[in-house]
């Protein structure tokens, strides 16, 4: 059992560990530790908005294994860090232009609000996208476009939708711990006092950029990340799981002007 002095040794050391986390990063740019925190909560928003999605029809599992799911979020990475890389590749680089300093608040305020924004919209659109799958079958596609034609139509058919008021309720709830989390990450690492040698930062922005390049494309190849990769296995629904209907709207939309 332990003991009152135990505890608050326990809970102590705990707090130093948080508390020291910041400064191991403190060598890093301040553009680079707020570009690859904001990476991560995006990816985090991903694998949620996936969960929500996959316990919203997890009777279309069926018998497969929990390896195969395990793999579909795993080939959803890859298609998560396609969409999460456009957002982030402009950040990494404005961060780092001579007349932008992350330490200012108002700075810190642009950037916050823009970046909440892009992610509570991405939070909307995977929301919407379950009673969108109800209706057709898959994810958002070019349809949704041509369904806004119709406003009438399409807003019967969404607010009616099941657990609709649900969904935006909790749409409301996670664009306000983005909105937190995002504050959080710009005061902790945008007031890093950068101490890396130029060349460093230079090296660092450099592989950042190149990183983000290669997410973006989706494979080191000469052709990009295609949707055909998301069809894994014999079960339609793990494969939709691997997709995310960012990427599946935004690839239709180019598919379709492309096509005329």
């Amino acid at each position: 059992m332990l003991t009152p002095t135990g505890t608050c040794l326990r809970e102590s050391s705990l707090k130093n560990i948080f508390m020291k986390l910041p400064l191991k990063i403190s060598a890093l740019p301040s553009g680079i530790a707020v570009s690859a925190a904001t990476f991560l909560l995006a990816a985090g928003l991903f694998v949620l908005l996936r969960l929500i999605f996959l316990l919203s029809y997890i009777e279309l599992i069926g018998g497969s294994s929990l390896s195969l799911v395990v793999e579909a979020f795993l080939i959803g990475f890859r298609f998560d860090a396609v969409i999460i890389s456009f957002i982030i590749l402009p950040l990494l680089l404005i961060s780092h232009l001579p007349f932008i300093n992350l330490s200012k608040s108002k700075i810190q305020n642009i950037f916050v609000a823009i970046l909440t924004a892009l992610l509570s919209l991405i939070t909307f659109m995977g929301l919407a996208d379950i009673a969108f799958f109800e209706n057709f079958g898959s994810h958002l596609n070019f349809w949704a476009v041509e369904y806004l034609n119709h406003p009438e139509i399409f807003l019967h058919t969404v607010t009616n939708a099941e657990g609709f008021w649900p969904l935006i309720i909790l749409w409301f709830f996670i664009s306000a711990i983005l909105f937190w989390s995002l504050r959080k990450i710009f005061r902790t690492f945008g007031e890093i006092k950068d101490s890396a040698h130029k060349i460093t930062k230079i090296g660092l922005l450099i592989f950042g950029v190149v990183l983000l390049g290669l997410l973006i494309r989706g494979r080191a190849g000469i052709k990009p990340l295609d949707w055909g990769e998301a069809f894994f296995c014999d079960n339609q629904f793990l494969n939709q799981l691997s997709l995310n209907p960012v990427f599946t709207l935004s690839h239709s939309i180019y598919e379709e002007l492309k096509d005329g």
